[in-house]
């Protein structure tokens, strides 16, 4: 019987619709990682491509003998198509990659060797980005209120070229479109974080899967991050701090209708009454999720196998 060899380094590839530059990717890899004699493999998960990259996929897989493929059976999304590369890798350290040749492989060897001096995330930084000014500016935007909010001094979320700790990422419950997150997902483990420039490239074919929506959902997706972050063992502090805000703004429409009132603007103070009694409405709902939320999450700790913290170290592993 014939023993698998583990490697040290999985490159995961979400693939959507890149018959065009796979095949160079893969090259460019074998290129940039083979002089340096790095132990890696590369996962391909194609997300349901529809213009012959599957096929594309299966010669890759005859020709490089370090690649696994895994064909999912529709579009889900470049962050299930991370999920189910990072199920099939065996590798101590992950890296992600996007396959449209955007992203650079011989960028990996150096970050590999600032991985190595300790961090647990080493992101890629497009500091000099080739995309057209709107998206740029949009993304900049976008960068500069996920770092705010997250407290993450990264400059590029979106760069889809990063290495992690591949035993902490997996730790992590990603769903919709939070691959751009990871690391502030990560936070919660007490990763450390750098970020390095890297090269980025102008796309040479294929089509752009970016909209100016994509901005907007990515800004949506941050309520998510914060409830995954900062509130995930305390979500009725979430919950409160919005019902507070509809107390104080439920306090200030009752003063002003009991203004009205005594003014004798009767038609006025009953509709601000009304207004008032649909902010305390809002202000009962929202504190009561709170309370429903933290019922949750107490039935899930009491339960799940798996704790909120995670130990570095310890006088007890020292002494094993």
């Amino acid at each position: 019987m014939q023993i698998q060899k583990k490697h040290s380094v999985s490159i995961i590839i979400p693939v959507f619709n890149e018959k065009d530059a796979i095949s160079k990717l893969a090259k460019s890899i074998t290129q940039a990682l083979n002089p340096s004699h790095i132990d890696y493999e590369v996962i391909w998960v194609d997300d349901g491509s529809t213009d012959g990259s599957r096929d594309i996929l299966k010669q890759i897989r005859q020709n490089f003998a370090n690649s696994k493929i895994i064909f999912l059976a529709r579009n889900y999304g470049q962050t299930t198509a991370i999920t189910a590369g990072l199920k099939a890798a065996e590798g101590e350290i992950a890296v992600t990659l996007d396959a449209d040749l955007q992203n650079d492989p011989n960028d990996i060897p150096a970050m590999l060797n600032i991985y190595r001096q300790g961090y647990d995330v080493v992101s890629g930084w497009r500091k000099n980005r080739k995309d057209a000014f709107l998206r740029r500016a949009c993304s900049q935007i976008a960068n500069r209120i996920i770092s705010y909010i997250t407290n993450i001094p990264l400059h590029d979320f979106g760069c889809s070229l990063k290495l992690y700790n591949a035993q902490k990422l997996k730790k992590i419950c990603m769903h919709g479109e939070l691959h751009r997150f990871i690391p502030a997902l990560m936070s919660r483990y007490g990763v450390k974080i750098t970020e390095v420039p890297v090269k980025h490239h102008p796309r040479l074919y294929g089509k752009s899967k970016y909209n100016l929506t994509r901005t907007f959902r990515v800004l949506l997706d941050l309520g998510t991050v914060m409830l995954h972050t900062k509130f995930a063992d305390k979500p009725l502090y979430f919950f409160g701090y919005i019902s507070l805000y509809a107390l104080a703004l439920a306090l200030i429409l009752a003063l002003a209708a009991a203004l009205a009132a005594a003014s004798h603007h009767i038609a006025t103070a009953e509709v601000i009454l009304l207004f008032d009694i649909e902010i305390w409405a809002i202000f009962a709902t929202w504190l009561g999720f709170g309370f429903l939320a933290e019922l949750l999450v107490m039935l899930h700790l009491k339960t799940s196998p798996e704790p909120i913290y995670c130990i570095e170290n310890s006088t007890e592993s020292e002494a094993e």
